[in-house]
């Protein structure tokens, strides 16, 4: 049995949960919802899944570690990304967001046909542009920025926002 015991101690990496996900302002989120968030939980980075999991599962997000079908067939833990992952993503690598109205009515469309009913930025590098892009999109400042998170609660239909027109 030795040679099954560890060779030293695990590491791990604090996920540093902000706040907000354990305090009552994240029942501001209707149960079950799903919200946008930044960053979006995606390999390597699982903190906002810890975030997830402090608030007793109250949102549902987008991105994870899933094995999924990728385009050659085989198994993928890319998966499907999303038009927000893709634009978000930007700022996570420390790219300034540029976004295009175009891109932008897309964004829309996508929060539309999701049903998301909330957009969380964490105050984490990259999170001041991804502020102002949420703003743009839903023509106005975060509800609310409490606990190291930005949060806009969407009620319905994101689209009619002023990137839409």
């Amino acid at each position: 049995l030795l040679p099954l015991l560890p060779t030293g101690w695990y590491q791990y990496v604090d996920a540093k949960t902000p706040a907000y996900f354990t305090s009552g302002a994240v029942n501001r989120i209707p149960e079950g919802a799903l919200a946008f968030t930044y960053p979006v939980p995606r390999y390597p980075g699982s903190a906002p899944m810890e975030w997830q999991a402090q608030s007793d599962f109250r949102y549902r997000s987008l991105g994870g570690y899933v094995i999924s079908r990728g385009s050659t067939g085989g198994g993928t833990f890319a998966g499907n990304v999303t038009v927000w992952e893709r634009v978000v993503g930007q700022a996570a690598k420390g790219t300034t967001l540029d976004v295009p109205p175009q891109v932008q009515r897309r964004l829309l469309q996508e929060m539309t046909a999701l049903h998301v009913r909330a957009v969380l930025v964490a105050d984490v590098r990259g999170s001041d542009d991804v502020d102002r892009l949420v703003e743009a999109l839903l023509g106005r400042p975060a509800d609310e920025h409490s606990g190291g998170v930005r949060a806009w609660y969407v009620s319905a239909g994101p689209a009619a926002g002023p990137a839409a027109r």
